[in-house]
């Protein structure tokens, strides 16, 4: 009995390193949306090692795509063939391990080809279109891709199988890289705030860096601190079904703003807020730089995405708590004033691809995005 699991369990360990398949890249790169990505192409080898002669009845070998979204209440699932290639191997270019010379494979009569000892290569290649979605996991649904081969036998002997998973990863275009946030807003004549992020889009697991400038518009104003927290929302839409999910991703509370003159800043506002701001009573503004962490961890956040099926966006929600003079500036009210500012999480894989950010001399008229946010003043 030892003997036979002994031989069964090196059978099965013959088999799963007999037919291998070999990536050129292990990740692939789709840049910008589904509408403008050029795509990217799929390339690599399937490697079929044989120690000894062996007979086998064909090579087969598909690539498949699928989304699935799990409906908890129903406790049903949803599943869609994204995508479905099949190659068939039935001349492959074969390698000596002892020579360059090539070797035939012989057909014994039977539906079974005759396989002579060898390392034989069956190279491979497949253009994925840019809207194909990317590789997706979130809690209710996901988006995966797989490579399986097999070398099919007859029926009283093992196949050979090998699996590969393939990763798909999507990027922002080139064009979009260094585009950044401006904000720019009033609240209620008492003071002007701006928000600047020199990035829109980060990756997972860099540091979110902003500028913020609070320009008072009365006296005595006080700006307390900031809170800002990373929202993370996931949509999840199949055959006119919708399930929603929001969470907090994270938060960090800022205090301790820094008094500039501003005079000394003059060419600091950005381009709306020289238009339209009015003349400050106060000579000075209240401003911080902060540097936001975000996680690396998938189990904490998932990394912007806008397939058909499982769609999920990120926003910064700032929390403003300032202290305004009420009653002829005789006491001090407390004010919290919050808004959200959409941003990009991207893949922890594109922190590789991305150029590094260089800071540019402060010019808030081009390559940067001005938003007029949301507000949730109480």
């Amino acid at each position: 009995m030892q003997n036979y699991i002994s031989k069964s369990r090196k059978m099965f360990s013959l088999s799963s390193n007999n037919l291998q398949i070999s990536l050129l890249e292990s990740t692939l790169f789709l840049r910008g949306s589904s509408e403008e990505s050029l795509g990217s192409f799929l390339r690599g080898e399937l490697v079929l090692n044989l120690p000894k002669p062996m007979e086998i009845k064909k090579i087969e070998m598909n690539f498949v795509g699928n989304l699935r979204v799990y409906w908890t209440d129903t406790n049903k699932t949803y599943s869609e063939k994204l995508i479905n290639h099949i190659w068939s191997f039935l001349d492959p270019v074969t390698t000596n391990r002892d020579s360059n010379s090539h070797k035939r494979i012989f057909s014994n009569g039977s539906r079974s080809h005759l396989i002579p000892a060898g390392v034989y290569t069956f190279p491979f290649e497949l253009y994925l279109s840019g809207s194909l979605p990317e590789t997706v996991n979130t809690k209710f649904g996901n988006i995966n891709y797989k490579l399986t081969a097999t070398a099919t036998r007859s029926r009283s002997l093992f196949d050979l199988n090998a699996k590969q998973p393939v990763k798909i990863v999507r990027t922002i275009s080139d064009q979009s890289q260094g585009v950044g946030v401006a904000i720019c807003k009033e609240w209620k004549n008492k003071f002007r705030y701006e928000i600047t992020m020199p990035e829109k889009a980060i990756p997972m697991g860099m540091p979110i860096a902003i500028d913020i400038r609070v320009f008072p518009h009365i006296k005595k104003l006080q700006v307390n601190d900031v809170e800002i927290f990373l929202i993370e929302s996931t949509t999840y839409k199949v055959r006119g079904q919708k399930r929603f999910e929001t969470k907090t991703v994270s938060n960090s509370k800022f205090s301790k703003f820094e008094q500039i003159n501003k005079k000394d800043d003059e060419n600091n506002y950005c381009m709306t807020c020289k238009e339209n701001r009015n003349e400050n009573v106060e000579n000075f503004y209240f401003t911080k730089s902060i540097s936001f962490p975000t996680s690396k961890s998938t189990n904490k956040m998932h990394f912007s995405c806008a397939t058909s099926g499982i769609m999920v966006s990120h926003y910064l929600r700032f929390s403003f708590n300032v202290r305004v003079p009420i009653k002829n500036n005789i006491h001090m009210k407390q004010q919290q004033i919050q808004f959200d500012v959409p941003i990009t999480i991207l893949s922890n894989k594109c922190e590789d691809v991305l150029p590094l950010y260089c800071e540019p001399e402060c010019d808030y008229s081009s390559n940067y995005l001005h938003y007029e946010p949301p507000s949730y003043d109480n």
